[in-house]
């Protein structure tokens, strides 16, 4: 992914995905990288520790769609009758 593209996927200026990016390198989790295809390009890849993170809250969020998905049913059942 490059910035461009994480700026179109996200909706937001380049500039703005820029900045985002900025950010997620001080934090470690991404790294930009030249394109091996074309090394005008910088490529973004996340780190082993940005995968890390996102396991977790994978697992997190599964467990409370899990956990809520009786109600978000019967809301969803409730809403199909009207």
């Amino acid at each position: 992914m490059t910035v461009g593209g994480l700026a179109e996927m996200l909706l937001i200026t380049p500039h703005a995905a820029t900045e985002l990016v900025d950010r997620l390198c001080a934090g470690r989790l991404v790294v930009r990288r030249k394109d091996p295809c074309d090394r005008r390009r910088l490529v973004l890849t996340l780190t082993s520790r940005a995968e890390r993170i996102l396991h977790t809250l994978s697992v997190i969020h599964l467990q409370e769609i899990r956990e809520n998905a009786p109600a978000l049913l019967s809301i969803l059942r409730a809403l199909a009758r009207k």
